[in-house]
């Protein structure tokens, strides 16, 4: 098993990766639980899933605007339609 690392940084990895990621942080969270270890330490180890279910989000919420703009339909354009 390798060593945690306190530096953290999920930024970069696709959505296969962060999955991976999740489940190794929750064996390690897992582990920690029963060998009864510090509560910062298992805090830790909940910030380290919440950052990757959040880059989750915005790995999904930039794959939908990449398509959008390939459709070339940008909720956010300069018209303003009153209908």
């Amino acid at each position: 098993m390798s060593g945690f690392n306190p530096f953290f940084e999920v930024g970069g990895l696709t959505d296969e990766d962060l999955t991976k990621k999740i489940q190794e942080v929750n064996k390690k969270l897992m582990q920690a639980r029963r060998a009864g270890a510090n509560p910062g330490i298992i805090s830790r180890l909940l910030q380290c899933i919440d950052m990757c279910n959040e880059q989750l989000v915005i790995n999904a919420a930039r794959k939908q605007q990449e398509e959008a703009d390939k459709k070339g339909k940008n909720d956010f354009d300069d018209s303003l339609s009153i209908g």
